[in-house]
């Protein structure tokens, strides 16, 4: 019997995976070489192939990811990052005296975040410590505050939950604080204010509730503050405007009520604003005049209602302009065709404010294949003017051409109605055209044909007429929904024949020039009566056109205009 027990042990023991050393083997190690292999021992058997050159034989300076201090022969940095790590997750920072930088990001570490040997190590130098991406669980421990020199701490992209702990507030010397990417809950504490070195801060993505404590106005170094996507109420905190400093405000998807407070025009350092995805009320706020500097300025799904102000057209830095699904009225200010950066075209210049800042799913969800466009980082963003969703009437301002420098342009499911203009085509730079869902009348300008870089393109549900264009980029578009829901338009894709042929690209050019464009019909009209009165009978054409357009009786213009013999188009 003893010897089938220790059969079965044996096979247990071979069956079960090597265990890593456990951690209380760690906490009696002394030595900064002894602590690393302790720590690399803790990790998931698998793993620790990617730390073969910690070992015994050699001398830490030559390990991966180590900088190491020959003077005190003690590390100064452990960069760990994306290495590829797995396992229970050991804080060997807090047993290395001289550490300063600690980076273990984009790895697949996990257990509860402790902070077990810290309170020991008085004179810790760690200033960096980077834990973002990993599978951390449970909440943030008190003990951080014993980290007293901590200017950078990252927790992002994890698992944790609980509420903000108070020990943050004694990490005085915070310069970037990072939660967001995880589960924590509660309000966010007024003790914020005590950070009074911060610089940046993220809390995004979490299921924070409350309002805004208005103490955060303390922080008055404060560069970026990014609070979306929690469960955020009340009215925007007006001390919020204090912050002269901020360059990023993003406050996007919480359940924010009334409209920016007047202080707001303090903040004329702001690059980016970003309040979309709320309940926000009101006219457009005219606390936004203030801001030159913006580069991104969302209020998107909100309640504004009111005319779109002209004033917008005198931001020159403004590269992204999202306004759609709210509640505005009117006319498109044509001064919209005056904003400089969509208006030049240039490189891309690089901003340290907004460089790597995540804009996720905060265009307008077209679906299909421009739902591609939803997920960028702000370095490869594309230029935007999104005015979809709203009560917008009157024409298309003829201005917006000169956006040579705009990429997408998003003027949907408004109560637009004339002409597509034909000056869009000198917006060569424009990749996406969503004109779906207004009230647009005659045909697609072939000119637009013009446009190479035109990979999307909707114009459903409008009251357009004649041939679809079918030449260059044009000739790419097969999807017969982007066209739907206008029974005046004809051609090939549609598989419905057109009567008449559109001119050649050449005599448009020309026209389009001259910005004198001539009804088919009436043409062959003013030819027919031409042949018997000649002279007159052309100047009663240009008139009758001109009624034509003037007073929008005509649902469906014709295929042609100019001068072009009319073909049978099949």
């Amino acid at each position: 019997m003893a010897h089938l027990m220790l059969l079965v042990l044996v096979l247990s023991a071979l069956q079960w995976p090597r265990s890593c050393k456990p951690e209380h083997v760690c906490s009696k190690a002394s030595g900064d070489k002894s602590l690393l292999l302790c720590f690399k021992d803790t990790l998931d058997e698998q793993t620790r192939a990617t730390l073969s050159s910690w070992n015994d034989s050699g001398h830490p300076s030559s390990w991966r990811g180590i900088v190491w201090n020959k003077r005190s022969d003690l590390v100064l940095k452990l960069n760990l990052t994306g290495a590829g790590l797995s396992g229970k997750l050991w804080p060997v920072w807090c047993r290395l005296p001289l550490l300063q930088f600690a980076d273990f990001s984009n790895n697949n570490l996990s257990g509860h975040l402790t902070f077990d040997g810290c309170q020991y190590n008085a004179s810790s130098r760690l200033q960096v410590l980077n834990l973002r991406n990993n599978s951390l669980s449970g909440s943030i421990p008190q003990s951080i505050s014993t980290i007293r020199a901590l200017k950078y701490l990252n927790l992002g992209q994890n698992d944790l939950t609980g509420s903000i702990p108070q020990g943050l507030w004694n990490l005085v010397q915070l310069r970037e604080l990072d939660l967001g990417g995880n589960a924590l809950s509660g309000s966010i504490p007024p003790e914020l204010g005590y950070l009074t070195n911060l610089q940046h801060l993220i809390l995004a993505s979490n299921q924070l509730s409350g309002s805004i404590p208005p103490e955060i106005s303390n922080c008055t170094l404060l560069r970026k503050m990014a609070l979306m996507r929690n469960v955020l109420s009340g009215e925007i905190s007006s001390s919020i405007g204090n912050l002269s400093n901020l360059r990023i405000l993003a406050l996007t998807a919480n359940n924010l009520t009334g409209n920016l407070p007047p202080s707001f025009s303090g903040l004329t350092s702001l690059k980016m604003l970003d309040v979309g995805y709320n309940s926000l009320s009101g006219p457009f706020p005219d606390a936004v005049k203030n801001m030159a500097s913006l580069r991104y300025l969302s209020v998107s799904t909100n309640r504004m209602e009111g005319p779109i102000p002209p004033w917008l057209g005198n931001f020159t830095n403004l590269r992204h302009l999202i306004l759609y699904r709210n509640r505005f009225t009117g006319s498109i200010p044509p001064q919209l065709g005056s904003l400089n950066y969509l208006k030049f075209p240039m490189k891309p210049q690089f901003d340290p404010d907004l460089s790597g800042v995540q804009l996720q799913n905060n265009l307008s969800p077209s679906g299909g294949d421009a739902a591609k466009i939803l997920s960028y980082s702000y370095d490869f963003f594309p230029t935007v003017l999104d005015l979809c969703e709203n009560k917008l009437s009157g024409s298309i301002p003829p201005e917006l051409g000169q956006l040579q420098n705009l990429q997408h342009l998003w003027l949907c499911d408004n109560m637009l109605s004339g002409p597509i203009p034909s000056t869009l085509a000198d917006a060569t730079r424009l990749i996406l055209l969503q004109l779906y869902d207004n009230q647009l009348s005659g045909q697609i300008p072939p000119q637009l044909t013009s446009l190479t870089s035109l990979s999307y393109f909707n114009v459903s549900n409008n009251n357009l007429s004649g041939p679809i264009p079918t030449s260059a980029q044009f000739s790419t578009f097969n999807d017969i929904s982007a066209f739907a829901g206008n029974p005046g338009l004809c051609g090939s894709l549609l598989n419905k024949a057109c009567t008449v042929e559109p001119e050649d690209s050449s005599s448009l050019s020309k026209e389009h020039e001259n910005g004198n464009f001539v009804d088919g019909k009436a043409f062959a009209v003013g030819v027919a009566v031409g042949l018997c009165g000649g002279f007159w009978a052309v100047m009663s054409l240009v008139s009758e056109s001109s009624v034509i357009w003037l007073t929008k009786r005509i649902r469906y213009y014709l295929q042609t205009v100019g001068l072009l013999k009319q073909k049978e188009v099949i």
